[in-house]
């Protein structure tokens, strides 16, 4: 059983099974904590809601068609992702500082976001962006070369100890996306002759 509270207030709103999350309208929650493990939230509204801590390991976020659980602005510090299924989900703005998102499926999904201090960024299949910082996935630094972090930022190597496992992380987990876009790119740059 869950407990959905106010966000502000912590008044329970609602008791809930897991199971029978499907499509539910939790804009806005207070689920810090919860225990959300292999919970069914696929088309969940999610957005805003505070969901840090929440354990939402193996949990189905994701979505028929083009649309899986709307998290955009969700609260996801510190939440554990593992094996969520979060394929068409909207992360758009929402925090996943230290979230755990080893194993996680973030197959079409647009773009893994994550905050860090003053500087907020993305992965996408081929880049990262962190505050006006563009970056090529395979032109990022070893994570130990402080010289070449200080070189592309005064601020970055600094950023990069704290904040590198979870953009590896991210990266990680649009690894497929980023071999598919690099597929599709080779096929566009080498057309096949054949039958020309």
């Amino acid at each position: 059983m869950i407990e959905i509270r106010h966000k502000t207030s912590g008044v329970v709103l609602q008791l809930v099974e897991a199971e029978t999350l499907r499509g539910a309208n939790l804009s806005g929650a207070g689920l810090h904590g919860a225990d959300l493990c292999r919970a069914g939230l696929s088309d969940a509204d999610l957005h805003g809601a505070n969901l840090s801590d929440a354990d939402l390991s193996g949990a189905d976020l994701s979505g028929a068609g083009l649309h899986g659980a709307d998290l955009s602005r969700a609260g996801l510090s510190d939440a554990n992702l593992s094996y969520a299924n979060l394929s068409y989900a909207n992360l758009s703005y929402a925090n996943l500082r230290g979230a755990d998102l080893r194993g996680a499926d973030l197959s079409d999904t647009a773009t893994v976001p994550f905050g860090g201090g003053s500087y907020h960024g993305c992965v996408t299949p081929t880049e990262l962006f962190v505050g006006c910082v563009r970056l090529a996935l395979d032109a990022i630094p070893a994570d130990d070369d402080e010289a070449a972090w200080d070189a592309l930022h005064e601020m970055a190597w600094d950023w990069w100890s704290r904040y590198g496992g979870m953009v590896r992380a991210a990266i990680d987990a649009v690894a497929d996306e980023r071999e598919a876009v690099m597929a599709r790119v080779e096929a566009d740059d080498n057309p096949d002759d054949e039958g020309n």
